[in-house]
């Protein structure tokens, strides 16, 4: 009797041990290093699900959108494109990355054949037409965040022993690390600082700062649960070249080169009325477009991140009203100019002390706009003063 009672329990541990240890099933989270477009800039993150039993081999990827939804466009721009859910073969998805000679990292995940079947049953369930598709956010929600929920979700309890960024860190300080050394992003990073305002300075914490690829990479690589690492290994699927290449001092070159000859312009041309109402109606007409497009992105998008953007310290969008009457000399309009000098001195004075990141770049031209703003009041109130003591 007792001879039988243990090969039962042996029969169990063994069965429990193999439930425990081995279904089959591999999942592997993959990461895959920057491009040199824009929109491949951050990289990109997707889930592999290796089933050796039904010799099956499926890369889930969150990255996907429809190119011909309605709308496509004015939808991107407004932050209500939904992105997908879509699966490939894993051959297929690796050729891209192959092709472009771009890095794709391994990483497998230390799971129980009841975790791992957790996942597979969650994104199969995910994949389904009337679930597949989510609202993009490129901070909150994206292929990144995704998939580390996906993951995350099967280890209540973890925790990042180790940082692996440096503390206060930012999302747009994220974003930087890539557009400061990719190439042909210098001018892009000019771009994302004058339209992201100021809720991407906030210090990012061990969670929210795994919202890109590389970053969720190494979270990962230094997370444990119940004292064990979740991952189990790591490798290298494709070894990409390194297209790092520094060059954020460009855009602040251009600009106050720009900005000098407009300034040497200004003064040689300065008798010339026509061509100087010209070229002050050029810059308010710029400045004010731009505010204009600040403030659609703060107030008519869905992206959290466009808000409370103090560029509209210098891109005013009344500007816009003032190019078509900047050769009248009407008094108002003299005290508008006085008040935008005002405002682009403060902003200049407490460029580094805002709660949002300036770009440095724009300071050539800040200070030129600052330099016509004090001109263009400086001739309304002479004038003025000129008709008062005739009379």
């Amino acid at each position: 009797m007792k001879k039988f009672f243990f090969i039962i329990f042996f029969l169990c541990s063994i069965a429990g041990y193999a439930q425990h240890q081995s279904s089959g099933l591999k999942i592997s989270l993959l990461t895959c290093a920057p491009g040199e477009e824009l929109y491949s800039t951050f990289g990109h993150t997707a889930i592999r699900v290796y089933d050796s039993a039904n010799r099956t081999d499926q890369v889930y990827n969150y990255g996907l959108f429809n190119f011909e939804e309605p709308n496509f466009y004015l939808k991107f721009t407004r932050g209500s494109l939904d992105y997908i859910l879509g699966v490939q073969s894993y051959d297929e998805f690796l050729y891209e990355y192959q092709f472009f000679k771009r890095t794709v990292w391994e990483q497998d995940i230390n799971l129980t054949a009841q975790q791992q079947q957790n996942i597979v049953r969650f994104l199969e369930n995910n994949l389904l037409p009337e679930n597949r598709a989510y609202r993009y956010d490129f901070i909150y929600d994206n292929c990144a965040t995704r998939a580390r929920d996906v993951i995350l979700r099967q280890f209540p309890g973890y925790v990042v022993e180790k940082p692996y960024m440096e503390a206060g860190t930012t999302a747009r300080d994220l974003f930087h690390y890539y557009l400061d050394n990719g190439r042909k992003q210098a001018w892009s990073k000019l771009g994302i600082d004058v339209l992201l305002g100021s809720g991407t300075d906030t210090a990012m914490n061990k969670f929210t700062g795994m919202f890109l690829p590389e970053f969720l990479m190494n979270a990962f690589e230094n997370t444990t649960y119940n004292g064990k690492p979740i991952v189990s290994a790591r490798h290298v699927l494709v070894e990409g070249e390194n297209i790092r290449q520094s060059n954020y001092y460009v855009p602040f070159m251009a600009v106050a080169l720009f900005s000098s000859a407009l300034l040497v312009l200004y003064h040689f041309k300065r008798r010339q009325v026509f061509l100087i109402n010209m070229l002050d109606s050029f810059l308010l007409f710029t400045t004010g477009l731009l505010g204009i497009l600040i403030l659609f992105m703060w107030f008519a998008t869905e992206h959290e991140s466009c808000k409370d953007n103090y560029n509209l310290l210098w891109a005013l969008p009344a500007n816009v009203v003032a190019a078509f009457i900047v050769s009248k000399k009407s008094r108002a309009l003299g005290i508008y100019f006085l008040a935008a000098l005002a405002i682009n001195l403060c902003l200049l004075a407490g460029w580094f002390l805002l709660p949002q990141e300036m770009n440095f770049a724009l300071i050539p031209f800040v200070l030129l706009m600052s330099y016509r703003y004090f001109i263009l009041y400086k001739k309304i109130n002479r004038l003025h003063l000129n008709r008062n003591s005739i009379c």
